[in-house]
């Protein structure tokens, strides 16, 4: 446990050193770097087909750093369960992408339970996420977007390769200088990722933010999984939890 729990720190520590080093840097070539971290806790760990990855609450957390110059971008995510049990709970990913007015493109390598070591299969995810252009009045923000994963798995297992497609609604509402508002709907087809039932499925996000200075706290999140009677291998459920996000430079 301390040892998985100690790698994951350690990696995020890094990239969060370099925040703290960002305005040095801000000063020579203003905004070439930005880099935003996040931690937050959940009720539990639903990934976006329905599959439940850990059913008890877990903690996740990551560190983006953007070149804002070229669009590029490197993101480290991490999730940590408490009972220590070597499932699903616990898991790193890294990121490397490319957004260019706002369409969004990269490959993810995910590091699942037994963090670097080989009793499982990992997963290369190379995605692509092509919005359309927001409608914008005072105070609200909408948009509507579609999304493509493609999960290949490093080797043979019952996780199987397979990929999904996203068709979604964003939709922000600025309550104030410091409240809002945000949800979003999405539209599922899962093809059979990690040996699931093919099918659709729904899913509705909504939260409320408040931003202090350069952090925001997501003072509440709550999912809610739409699940289709046909999909007999998941279920309805709600996740709930809480966040914060703060740029470090």
């Amino acid at each position: 446990m301390f040892q998985r729990l100690i790698a994951l720190v350690a990696t995020i520590a890094i990239i969060f050193s370099i925040g703290f080093t960002a305005p040095l840097l801000a000063q020579e070539t203003p905004q070439r770097i930005s880099i935003l971290g996040t931690f937050g806790a959940y009720s539990k760990y639903v990934v976006a087909n329905g599959a439940i990855w850990h059913g008890d609450p877990v903690a996740q957390g990551n560190v983006t750093v953007t070149f804002n110059r070229w669009g590029g971008y490197v993101n480290v995510w991490g999730s940590k369960d408490f009972d220590d049990i070597g499932n699903y709970g616990e898991e790193i990913d890294y990121t490397a992408g490319w957004t260019f007015r706002e369409l969004n493109i990269g490959v993810s390598y995910l590091d699942y339970a037994k963090i670097f070591g080989t009793q499982e299969p990992d997963f290369f995810r190379p995605f692509a996420e092509i919005p359309l252009p927001p409608i914008q009045f005072p105070g609200h923000r909408i948009q509507l977007y579609s999304r493509f994963e493609y999960y290949a798995a490093t080797r043979d297992f019952d996780l199987n390769s397979g990929g999904w497609v996203q068709l979604g609604i964003r939709h922000r509402w600025e309550l104030s200088k410091h409240w809002a508002f945000r949800h979003q709907a999405k539209l599922i087809y899962d093809g059979g990722v990690f040996g699931s039932i093919p099918g659709f499925l729904g899913m509705y996000d909504a939260g409320v933010d408040y931003t202090f200075g350069s952090a925001t706290w997501n003072i509440l999140s709550v999912r809610q999984l739409m699940i289709p009677g046909s999909l007999i291998d998941r279920e309805g459920i709600t996740i709930v939890g809480t966040s914060v996000s703060a740029s470090l430079h």
